[in-house]
Parts: structure tokens; sequence; C-alpha cells
């Protein structure tokens, strides 16, 4: 299987963050410190994080048996 290298430019990665976190702080007027904590990434992305919590407890895999997993009962 071939490998593949992904080479990222410092000064465009720098550039379009900037250009990202000016965004972001326009949009919220809250200055940027991280993904998690800002208020505006969360409510753009942080629905990712809801829909897994609720299917994770809707399967409740943590109650299933081995027998469960084995024989298809899910």
């Amino acid at each position: 299987m071939e490998s593949i290298t992904s080479n990222i430019d410092p000064y465009l990665f720098e550039k379009h963050f900037d250009a990202f976190q000016d965004f972001v702080e326009g949009e919220s007027k809250v200055p940027f410190v991280s993904f998690a904590s800002h208020p505006y990434t969360d409510e753009q992305e942080g629905y990712k994080y809801k829909i897994y919590r609720t299917a994770r407890d809707k399967l409740a895999f943590q109650a299933w048996n081995k027998s469960d997993i084995e024989v298809v009962k899910l």
C-alpha cells in the first residue's frame, strides 16, 4: 500500500488560520482561544458530539451481553 504524505505550507496555513480566526471573532465578538471552548465553533460544529452521545446512549452497549452480539440481536 502506498503512503500519502501531505505537505502543509506554514505561510499559507497561518494566513488561512488568521482569516478563520478573524471571521469567527467577527461573527461572535468573542476572542478565539480554542475550537472546543469557543461558542461559535461549538454552535457550528458541536452538534456532532451531541449526535454521538445520543447514539451511544440509545445503543446502551454497556448492557450488551456477548450472546447479543454473536447472534445479531441488535
